[in-house]
């Protein structure tokens, strides 16, 4: 299915804050599953939402969802069921985490899709995407160590990235979208997308005399992540053939796989 690959990003993710600060952390097995049922549930939900607004044009995502919306809806609802259950297996600390992001997640949907307010989308799902990946491995930490943070600041830079280029691609694409670049301006996201790279080597050289021989390698991940999608930036006409753009943006978040173990 055309999501799946964000699911298992957000899965890959949450592994790897799960084994901060050293390596050598537990992951809790239940939680990236949920974590990853519950990505797949918005993800969808945004897609077929996004399908009841006017769309001048659409992607190849868009028209899947909306070729197969019955089906998706019943797969949501399955998804939904799955998560209650296995909630019963979560830490007490993952459950509060998870209602304490549930209300805001809720005021942010009301706000984009009843008042057409689609320029919070960009900040607001990064935000959360950050939240969901990070906070609900790091809550589970007794030690709270300011690198962990750091990281996950490096994160929520890179999903920010993401977002800005996705929404920058559909300006390019179709100049008639309304995001946070119509209303910014090109040049503008692109000097974004270059400050949250100089924000990601800034913050982890800063850091990097006091970080663990693991969190070193989470921050060469991070910073890989950023850079490819750096390049994806600066070289639109190959990357907008085929939706290239998504497929790489995408795939960065793969990146972390390389130091599980």
């Amino acid at each position: 299915m055309l999501s799946f690959d964000v699911v298992l990003g957000a899965i890959v993710g949450n592994m790897m804050f799960w084994k901060l600060p050293d390596g050598n952390g537990k992951i809790d097995t239940m939680t990236p599953i949920v974590l990853g049922s519950c990505t797949w549930i918005i993800y969808i939900l945004d897609r077929i939402l996004d399908n009841l607004k006017p769309l001048s044009k659409q992607t190849v995502r868009h028209l899947f969802h909306e070729k197969y919306k019955n089906q998706l809806q019943v797969f949501v609802l399955l998804l939904f069921i799955i998560s209650v259950t296995l909630l019963f297996y979560l830490s007490t600390k993952t459950i509060q985490f998870g209602l304490f992001l549930f209300i805001p997640l809720i005021i942010y949907f009301f706000a984009f899709f009843k008042f057409k307010i689609n320029y919070i989308k960009e900040p607001f799902t990064a935000f959360f995407y950050t939240a969901a990946v990070s906070g609900t491995a790091l809550v589970n930490q007794s030690n709270q160590n300011l690198i962990n943070h750091v990281l996950a600041l490096g994160l929520f830079c890179v999903a920010f990235q993401n977002l800005l280029i996705f929404s920058l691609f559909e300006i390019y694409d179709d100049k008639a979208r309304d995001n946070l670049v119509s209303k910014i301006g090109k040049k503008p996201t692109i000097i974004a997308i270059v400050l949250l790279f100089l924000l990601i080597i800034n913050s982890f050289a800063l850091s990097y005399s006091s970080t663990t021989h693991y969190q070193v390698k989470c921050q060469i991940c991070i910073v890989l992540m950023s850079t490819v999608l750096l390049l994806i930036t600066f070289f639109p006409r190959y990357f907008l053939k085929n939706d290239r753009y998504r497929w790489v943006g995408d795939a960065v978040f793969f990146i972390p796989i390389f130091i599980l173990k």
